[in-house]
């Protein structure tokens, strides 16, 4: 079992090491799902769907990517202002890997809503000799899609511990007691007068 547990811990280090390996699994994933479709005519879910399906899910697929990138604003605004120790050191240790594993994090959001919105521009009804443009428009959202939340799991991977971290900050600066609060008695409204 500790082999097993140091395996998993390597590959989770390597994983947060190296950007890279997001989009090569993204890459996997898309083209294992298009060989399948490919070889046996099956699992093409977004062909499933009708024209005005599939534009239904790019516009809202790009509104949610945007958020994902939003989303990673809030890690970054959680360490630049943690005051703690352990925050401290998270930043002097590891500043450059987090940078840039946020950027990859935001550029990625982007990247996948514009994929999105292109899919949405180009996956129109067929016109002559034009059928492959909806074709290519379905399987760059899917990698747009797998990209992004391939990327999402690496924000929760990275924004559990900073918040763990400066929550437990937080505990141990908050020990002893605060003097209590003192009403005024004027609020919440003046007197009139």
């Amino acid at each position: 079992m500790k082999h097993v547990k140091a395996l998993v811990s390597s590959a989770g280090d390597y994983w947060f090491d190296h950007l890279w390996v997001d989009l090569l699994f993204s890459g996997l994933v898309v083209g294992g799902h298009l060989t399948i479709v490919m070889l046996s005519g099956r699992l093409d879910v977004l062909s499933l769907a009708s024209l005005d399906e599939r534009r239904g899910l790019y516009s809202a697929s790009a509104v949610v990517v945007s958020l994902i990138g939003a989303f990673s604003g809030v890690a970054i605004g959680q360490v630049a202002s943690g005051k703690g120790a352990r925050i401290r050191a998270l930043k002097s240790a590891a500043a450059k890997p987090l940078a840039n594993s946020w950027r990859s994090i935001y550029l990625a959001a982007i990247l996948a809503a514009f994929m999105a919105l292109f899919c949405l521009a180009v996956d129109v009804k067929a016109r002559e000799g034009g059928a492959a443009a909806p074709f290519v428009a379905r399987w760059l959202f899917e990698f747009g899609l797998v990209y992004c939340v391939t990327k999402f799991v690496r924000l929760m991977a990275l924004f559990h511990p900073i918040i763990e971290s400066s929550a437990k900050d937080d505990a141990e600066s908050d020990v002893g007691p605060k003097p209590a609060l003192v009403p005024n008695p004027n609020w919440p409204g003046r007197r009139a007068g």
